[in-house]
């Protein structure tokens, strides 16, 4: 469950409580903070790019662009080596096709603005 970070759970309620337990904890150290309501909290900039760049060690890569007033998908030489992508941007004018993820685990898109859905098909190829 959870790609494979809580092996030990067995159903959505335990991962519920543990992930519960593990944010009240990250807020106790200062590594996160309460957000505007008991659903969200905060993260600061700092704190989220040593975590990203931790969590990118070994096997794992990621790959992290919120850059929401942008208009360009991020261009990088390859896509291949990445396990999961969080992408958020106002809109993209224009996708680079195909993007080959052999390795993607977790996609996260979201376009703010989506002007045409015909200019939006499949550009992730995974193996």
């Amino acid at each position: 469950m959870g790609l494979d970070i809580f092996s030990e759970i067995k159903n959505f309620e335990e991962a519920s409580k543990r992930v519960c337990y593990l944010l009240e904890t990250l807020k106790d150290c200062f590594l996160l903070s309460q957000g505007s309501d008991k659903n969200h909290v905060k993260m600061h900039d700092v704190v989220r790019d040593l975590a990203i760049s931790i969590a990118s060690i070994g096997e794992h890569n990621f790959m992290v662009s919120h850059h929401v007033n942008s208009e360009e998908f991020p261009r990088k030489d390859s896509y291949e080596h990445f396990s999961h992508m969080s992408i958020v941007a106002n809109k993209f004018d224009e996708l680079p096709c195909p993007i080959v993820c052999p390795k993607l685990k977790l996609l996260m898109l979201k376009i703010l603005v989506l002007e045409s859905h015909s200019n939006y098909r499949t550009i992730f190829l995974m193996e």
